[in-house]
């Protein structure tokens, strides 16, 4: 927990939507927790503090129906106008995540390109690191 909080920058939202029992805590700096039962359950949002004098928000979500995230994703296909995919850099999957929070930490890059938006996928086995299309680098001149 301690290496996702450093990777986080100030003003970021991390969002806890599945994989935790009610009772769980989120380990924050100075040796506070967050019960994150309440903030799924709830759909809250809870400012925490981060080292280094940083903040971000923790929300959450629980109970989502596959019915209603195959309509979310539908909506949000560029098909339907909406391009969100220029709003994600990179596609990660969960076993790959720690090396990316590793790289993040030493070179501020995932892959060897600045992230603006990582998502993981718990959908994608094994190491998988992309980049997304719709993402173009500040450097390249162009806006986005």
């Amino acid at each position: 927990t301690a290496r996702v909080q450093d990777a986080l920058a100030d003003g970021a939202v991390l969002h806890l939507f599945g994989g935790f029992a009610s009772d769980d805590l989120l380990p924050l700096a100075g040796g506070d927790a967050l019960p994150v039962g309440p903030v799924r359950s709830g759909a809250r949002s809870v400012r925490v503090a981060l080292p280094g004098g940083r903040a971000a928000v923790v929300t959450g979500s629980r109970g989502g129906r596959a019915e209603d995230m195959r309509s979310a994703a539908g909506l949000a296909s560029p098909e339907a106008g909406l391009a969100l995919d220029r709003l994600v850099s990179h596609i990660v999957s969960l076993p790959a995540l720690p090396g990316v929070v590793d790289e993040i930490l030493r070179t501020g890059t995932v892959g060897g390109s600045p992230p603006l938006r990582v998502v993981v996928d718990l959908g994608l086995d094994g190491l998988v690191v992309r980049r997304t299309a719709g993402r173009r680098d500040d450097s390249d001149g162009a806006d986005g």
